[in-house]
């Protein structure tokens, strides 16, 4: 990522977390923590990302109607 392109996407991680409420804002810096920690694979596109989060949705879906917790 370039360099300008870096600091524009703070500025905006930044004016998103500003009018959250306190509690939202630590758990987005979590898990920016977490992401640094456990980055994603290189191989791994935003598409594919995409699809794992549909599944993971259905299934929570699916948990919920069955009367689960999620």
């Amino acid at each position: 990522m370039k360099p300008q392109a870096q600091l524009d996407l703070a500025k905006a991680l930044a004016e998103i977390a500003a009018v959250m409420p306190r509690a939202r804002a630590v758990q987005l810096y979590e898990f920016a923590l977490l992401l640094q920690s456990h980055p994603l694979p290189a191989e791994e596109t935003f598409e594919e990302i995409a699809d794992d989060e549909k599944l993971r949705d259905k299934g929570q879906e699916a948990c919920c109607a069955a009367g689960g917790a999620g």
